[in-house]
């Protein structure tokens, strides 16, 4: 009786990125191992961005009561409450942008991040398979490198966040 060929399976049901074959990664332990140490990475990237998104929203929220209690409790202000009304409205503002930032930049640091895991799982293919072996291990160093990249795109949106707020 013949097994069934596995059928084609995505790394995500939108087909967002490259197909793969399911039978080169059955009992293949170390591209199995590889792609495992990728999605970790992925995962606790993507871990830490969320919660840096989540401190984000929390501070627009609170931002956003701070100015809403503020506007209620004096409606009828001075000059210099006017002026503080609208120092917290930059803030709210500079808050918002902030926030959408880290939501672009979180979506391309996922973005780079997979691109990065393909790269490691076409590497150790070609590693294991034996006959493209130098291109499997360029493969894997560039998978690596844009694991890396991907890893510091959020700092660099908080560095430069900072660097406007101060």
């Amino acid at each position: 009786m013949a097994t069934p060929k596995p059928r084609r399976e995505q790394a995500r049901p939108d087909g967002v990125f490259a197909d793969f074959e399911v039978e080169d990664y059955l009992e293949n332990r170390p591209l199995i191992q590889a792609l495992a140490v990728s999605e970790e990475i992925a995962r606790v990237t993507i871990a830490r961005l969320t919660h840096e998104h989540s401190v984000t929203r929390r501070e627009l929220e609170k931002t956003q009561r701070i100015l809403s209690d503020f506007r209620i409790s004096h409606e009828q202000d001075t000059g210099d409450q006017r002026t503080s009304i609208a120092r917290l409205e930059e803030s709210l503002a500079a808050s918002r942008h902030r926030l959408e930032e880290q939501g672009r930049q979180t979506t391309v640091a996922i973005i780079v991040a997979w691109a990065g895991t393909v790269l490691v799982g076409f590497g150790v293919n070609l590693v294991t398979g034996g006959d493209q072996e130098p291109l499997g291990v360029g493969l894997l160093g560039l998978g690596a490198l844009v694991e890396g990249v991907a890893f510091f795109i959020p700092r660099r949106a908080e560095r430069q966040a900072v660097g406007t707020l101060t």
